[in-house]
């Protein structure tokens, strides 16, 4: 019986954190995610999460190339990206100057 007990309370605790998971927003998906530094983080997901964080994304006019930047004019902050090209994944030390920004800024 108190076998019974224990895998229907293991089958709860699982069932609930499943739900919150899936009930988890798409920018707090992306947060937990930038937090652990994947390697394979995008510039998309980058600006998908700048977005919803309240940042714009400025190409900083016709000769700035790969260079954006990313403002919030309400909190006058604003931070200075390199689009990463040919792929879009995002460097180790650039995510890691992302995060410590959010970070910094308490967005994140």
């Amino acid at each position: 019986m108190i076998r019974v007990y224990a895998e229907l309370y293991f089958f709860c605790i699982f069932a609930t954190v499943f739900q919150l998971h899936d009930k988890m927003s798409k920018k707090d998906k992306l947060i937990k995610r930038i937090l652990m530094l994947p390697k394979d983080f995008t510039y998309a997901e980058l600006v998908s999460l700048l977005i919803q964080l309240g940042f714009e994304e400025d190409n900083k006019g016709k000769t700035s190339g790969s260079r954006m930047r990313f403002y919030r004019q309400n909190l006058g902050l604003q931070y200075l990206a390199h689009k990463p090209h040919p792929t879009s994944i995002i460097k180790e030390k650039a995510l890691k100057d992302i995060v410590n920004f959010l970070q910094v800024n308490n967005l994140i």
